[in-house]
C-alpha cells in the first residue's frame, strides 16, 4: 500500500480566522503532500456570506480535494428567519450539500455527515445533533467502499466528549451513533468544536473506533496554539501528528499511533 497522508482542519472561523495560521498550513503542505485536506466544520465565524466567500476561496488556493462538513458557526447568526427555515443555503452555495460527502482512494474511505441545526428544541443551538438514521447511513456508505482502508466519519462535533474537554457540550445522539459506528467497523470519527486535538477509542464494541478532534485555525484558542492534524496511513494503521501553527511556521509535534486490527 502506498502511504498516504490528509490533513485535518476545523474552526476555521473566517470573519476571525488567523491568518498567520492560514500561511503556515499553506506553507506547510509541500513538505506533507497530502492526498486530501478535511474540513470538520465551522469554516465561518457568523455565517456571513462575505466569510464564506473567502473560505471558498482560501481553500481553492491549497489546490488539493477537500471533503467537509457544516459547523454550528455555519449557519445564520442575526437572521433568524434563515436560520430556522434554511441554515445551510449559504454553505451549500459555496461548497456541497450539507448531507453525506465521500471520498476514497487505496488509503482511506471516507464518508461526511451534518451535526449542526440551526434551531433545536434545546436553548443552545451550538449543540450537535445526530441521528440513528445518519449514523446508519454514513456506515452503510463505508462498508460499500473498498475493503483495506481506514474508514472514516467525519462530523462537526464529537460523539462522546473527551476528558479535559475545554468546554461542555454534549451532541444529542451522539453515544448511540458512537456505538453504530463502532458496531460497523468505522475507524475514525474526526470532529473539531472542542478547538484543541484529542483522541480517544470509542468505549464500545471493540474499543478500536478512535475518535479524533483537531485544533482551531482562529484567533478562537482555548488555552491550546492554533493547530491541524496530519493522518498518515502505514501498513500498521494510521498515524496521528498534531501540528501547531504559530507565527506562520507549522510545527509538528507529538505522534500518535493507532491500530487497525480489523
Amino acid at each position: 500500500m502506498t502511504t498516504q497522508s490528509i490533513v485535518h482542519v476545523a474552526d476555521i472561523h473566517f470573519g476571525c480566522e488567523d491568518t498567520q495560521a492560514l500561511t503556515a498550513l499553506a506553507d506547510a503542505l509541500p513538505s506533507i503532500d497530502p492526498a486530501l485536506i478535511v474540513v470538520a466544520g465551522d469554516l465561518t465565524y457568523r455565517g456571513r456570506r462575505r466569510e464564506f466567500e473567502a473560505a471558498e476561496a482560501w481553500l481553492a488556493t491549497l489546490r488539493r480535494p477537500v471533503v467537509l462538513t457544516a459547523g454550528n458557526h455555519d449557519v445564520p447568526f442575526l437572521n433568524l428567519f434563515e436560520r430556522a427555515f434554511s441554515p445551510f443555503n449559504d454553505f451549500d452555495r459555496s461548497f456541497a450539500e450539507s448531507g453525506v460527502q465521500a471520498y476514497q482512494d487505496d488509503a482511506f474511505s471516507i464518508v461526511s455527515l451534518n451535526t449542526a441545526r440551526g434551531v433545536q428544541t434545546r436553548l443552545n443551538w451550538a449543540h450537535g445533533v445526530i441521528t440513528v438514521e445518519q449514523a446508519q447511513a454514513a456506515a452503510a456508505r463505508l462498508s460499500e467502499m473498498r475493503k483495506g482502508t481506514a474508514r472514516i466519519v467525519v462530523c462537526h462535533h464529537p460523539l462522546v466528549l473527551p476528558p479535559g474537554a475545554p468546554i461542555k457540550t454534549r451532541t444529542k445522539g451522539g453515544p448511540e451513533a458512537a456505538e453504530i459506528f463502532a458496531q460497523a467497523g468505522v475507524d475514525l470519527v474526526l470532529t473539531g468544536h472542542l478547538h484543541r486535538p484529542f483522541a480517544q477509542p470509542f468505549p464500545f464494541g471493540d474499543r478500536n473506533t478512535w475518535s479524533l478532534g483537531c485544533g482551531t485555525l482562529s484567533h478562537r484558542q482555548r488555552g491550546t496554539p492554533a493547530s491541524f492534524s496530519v493522518l498518515t496511513r502505514t501498513n500498521g494503521g494510521v498515524e496521528v501528528t498534531p501540528w501547531h501553527a504559530m507565527d506562520g511556521v507549522a510545527t509538528p509535534t507529538e505522534t500518535q499511533r493507532i491500530a487497525l486490527r480489523r
